[in-house]
């Protein structure tokens, strides 16, 4: 995957650089700086699920405070992009995760 970039208001596949993507669930986390628990919260299709002392290292993509990650399901492609937006030191990131809930281009 790439970093994330934008050329118009249409987000790409990093894949296959398709522009039919489709949101098939967030994950959202919330939590006090450097804190290994949080709110969590979990949506998709069929089911909402929020912890509110929930695991917010695993899936967070960021390794210090609040992230969120989108994962979408591509028509022209075989991969399940997942943006992840990022909160480090102040500052918001967007980039493309890989598969393993690691942020390739990261502030992990």
């Amino acid at each position: 995957m790439s970093n994330f970039s934008m050329q118009s208001d249409i987000l790409n596949c990093p894949n296959c650089n398709g522009e039919t993507l489709h949101q098939e669930s967030v994950n959202v986390y919330f939590r006090d700086e450097d804190s290994d628990v949080g709110v969590v919260a979990e949506v998709d299709r069929d089911t909402v699920s929020v912890n509110t002392k929930g695991d917010c290292i695993s899936g967070n993509p960021s390794s210090r405070r609040d992230g969120v990650v989108i994962s979408f399901s591509c028509e022209c492609c075989e991969v399940i992009p997942r943006l992840a937006i990022i909160q480090h030191k102040g500052t918001t990131y967007f980039e493309w995760m890989n598969g393993k809930h690691e942020v390739k281009f990261g502030y992990r």
